[in-house]
């Protein structure tokens, strides 16, 4: 299946790109429109992003898993598609490595990423293609990122961490 045209891809694509606009729209309106866009943030936006790519990968494993009767054709499947949506999110995190991420954008990735492993684990994805080299990537610059921000803040990211990747965040 080629990764330009796998919805799975795409619905990744899609979460990037609104965190990448939810980023562009806060630093580069005018000066009027920027007032809109602080007041927004001041509202601290909830995690919708997170949970409606997370509800989204979860409906499709379902499917997957009630329509396909070959389990080891469904395993490479899910595989493929754990390591092509973690080599996404760190391509994107590698685009922007100078500069740093906006709590928002944090929050919402640490629970992307913890919640996929844990998914993708539950659907038995071997811990060797779980904890690839884009994934090491990822988890290491989201734990930098963490830190970063617990500094800043104080009051760090409201129980969003990532550590203990196999625990519940809801």
């Amino acid at each position: 299946m080629n990764a330009r045209h796998d919805p799975f891809h795409h619905q990744a694509e899609r979460t990037a790109c609104s965190l990448t606009s939810f980023f562009v729209s806060c630093l580069l309106l005018p000066a009027v429109l920027l007032q809109v866009c602080v007041s927004s943030l001041l509202q601290k936006p909830g995690m919708d992003l997170a949970d409606t790519y997370i509800t989204f990968i979860r409906q499709n494993q379902d499917i997957l898993r009630d329509r396909v009767n070959d389990e080891l054709y469904t395993e490479k499947v899910f595989e493929q598609w754990y390591s092509s949506s973690v080599k996404l999110v760190c391509v994107w995190l590698t685009d922007r490595m100078d500069l740093q991420l906006h709590v928002y954008q944090l929050k919402t990735l640490i629970k992307i990423v913890k919640k996929t492993y844990r998914d993708f684990r539950l659907q038995g994805v071997l811990d060797v293609s779980l904890n690839n080299k884009s994934y090491e990537t990822v988890y290491n610059r989201l734990t930098v990122e963490e830190a970063t921000a617990a500094v800043k803040s104080g009051d760090g990211l409201q129980g969003i961490s990532m550590r203990d990747s196999d625990q519940e965040d809801d």
